[in-house]
């Protein structure tokens, strides 16, 4: 069921309700939260079920919006450490809610910053134009290929060098080559490079990051990403030694034209700030 937007997520009249399940446990006020929004006990890639669900939130919730911080406070407090891992329909709920907030703060970009002819890329430099971001973690996790008898096969058969922008260390951008966003899922269209390489929010920050954010894929994972996934391998995170699949080796299958992939993602770390600072 499609909500008017005076009672959708980040309205006014939500708020209201959110505010007064403030007192109640985190765990309740969760679960409210996720049968407010009907949230399905597994996401699919059907375009129609995604529209549904992103009709929920309202037009103008905005990444920066407090509203967000909250709801990782709830999450926080209803899922102590190393329990969002565990069997349960609402632990699956939880974790695979990442993705659609992702999808869901990639189309407010999209809707108020990219005029006619930008790229995704554009659109976000114009958001974050003033905004305090990182490009630190240079998002390995999020540059899987394939690799089948020395053979490297990237996503949609495309190389690509995927950039990694965070905000406010729970917002997770992630940019293709081409200066499109990958997310899991996309009303602008799935690709096979968004549901292997996509973005997710982040609910763990710094002190929970492994337990709330890494933990829970294994288990909970939509199963149309866990099929895509399959053969699908990051570089590993070895810096020293003969690893030849390193993220920082030159002469790898992860590496391009002798470069290393970490030198390759710096350089659009680099040319992303200056886009930000003429945006």
């Amino acid at each position: 069921m499609y909500k008017s937007s005076s009672l959708t997520i980040g309205s006014s009249n939500f708020y209201h309700l959110w505010q007064e399940r403030q007192h109640s446990k985190p765990i309740d006020r969760l679960i409210w939260f996720l049968e407010f929004l009907e949230m399905p006990a597994e996401l699919t890639d059907d375009q129609e079920e995604l529209q549904r669900l992103l009709a929920a939130f309202h037009p103008d919730l905005a990444p920066h919006d407090r509203f967000w911080k909250q709801l990782v406070q709830t999450i926080q407090q209803a899922f102590p450490q190393n329990s969002l891992d565990q069997a349960g329909l609402r632990n699956r709920q939880v974790h695979q809610l990442r993705y659609l907030i992702s999808t869901q703060q990639a189309q407010y970009i999209r809707r108020h910053f990219r005029d006619p002819g930008m790229t995704d890329r554009q659109a976000l430099a114009r958001y974050l134009k003033g905004r305090f971001y990182t490009l630190w973690d240079r998002g390995r996790l999020h540059q899987k290929l394939s690799l089948v008898e020395g053979k490297r096969s990237y996503p949609d058969n495309q190389a690509s060098v995927n950039l990694k922008v965070l905000y406010r260390q729970r917002v997770e951008f992630i940019l293709d080559s081409q200066g499109r966003f990958l997310n899991i899922l996309d009303p602008e269209g799935s690709t096979e490079a968004g549901i292997i390489n996509g973005a997710s929010f982040n609910y763990g920050g710094f002190c929970r990051h492994k337990d709330l954010d890494i933990a829970p894929i294994g288990r909970h994972d939509p199963r149309f990403r866990r099929k895509k996934l399959r053969g699908y391998r990051s570089p590993s995170k070895k810096r020293w030694g003969s690893d030849d699949r390193s993220f920082w080796s030159t002469q790898g299958p992860y590496s391009q034209a002798g470069r290393s992939l970490a030198g390759l993602v710096k350089d659009q770390a680099r040319d992303f700030r200056r886009l930000v600072r003429k945006s």
